[in-house]
């Protein structure tokens, strides 16, 4: 990552309570800017963040790892403004309860990492992920891809 294009990336994250103080330290510890940042009555921290650079990226990835593995929404993307948090929880498709919503305009990709990273779910509007077979070329040659065709 240290030599990534992609920078800056931005992460809108759904935090429970038990893990707030350590997401909130571990974001100035890393110089972190925190765009949104909205408090729910059921205890969750919703935030918007922006890494821009490999240092501050492998400053708060573990945590973020540990985050999406406990299924808690970590979504990722290169483009800003692409999230937003709403005023309440809701029920959205495959996301428990998320007040998030993704704006997609054209070129945008939103990744999102669930299940300690060991799955890849790519929200796109760019023509070379329209395809299974288009991300799949994208991926290092270690990673084995599998089509969900799930609805």
């Amino acid at each position: 990552m240290k030599e990534s294009q992609s920078f800056p990336l931005y992460f809108c994250v759904q935090v429970q309570e038990s893990f707030i103080e350590m997401f909130e330290e571990t974001s100035i510890q890393h110089k972190i800017k925190q765009y949104t940042s909205k408090q729910f009555k059921n205890g969750y921290l919703v935030t918007i963040i922006e890494v821009n650079n490999g240092e501050q990226f492998c400053g708060i990835f573990p945590l973020l790892n540990v985050i999406s593995g406990m299924d808690d929404i970590v979504l990722r993307s290169t483009q800003k403004g692409c999230f937003s948090v709403g005023d309440e929880f809701k029920n959205r498709s495959g996301f428990t309860l998320v007040p998030i919503d993704i704006i997609l305009q054209e070129g945008h990709t939103v990744y999102y990492l669930p299940y300690a990273g060991t799955s890849l779910t790519i929200f796109s509007n760019d023509l070379k992920f329209s395809t299974f077979k288009n991300v799949s070329s994208f991926l290092p040659s270690f990673v084995v891809s599998i089509l969900d065709d799930e609805d």
